[in-house]
């Protein structure tokens, strides 16, 4: 993608929390996605890794 005439390249590390109905919070999901972040970033680059807690996906 060209960016001020350069080129520019982006990739993402993404985390995913399956969200089962029961009622966690909102914080205890954004530390779960968090933790799957982490996870697709220790992985490798450019990667979306899917937590999910038992059989909700």
């Amino acid at each position: 993608m060209p960016f001020s005439g350069r080129g520019l390249s982006v990739s993402a590390s993404i985390g995913v929390v399956c969200f089962s109905g029961e009622l966690l919070g909102a914080e205890h999901l954004i530390q779960q996605a968090d933790a799957a972040m982490y996870a697709s970033k220790a992985a490798g680059k450019g990667r979306v890794t899917v937590l999910q807690p038992k059989s909700v996906c």
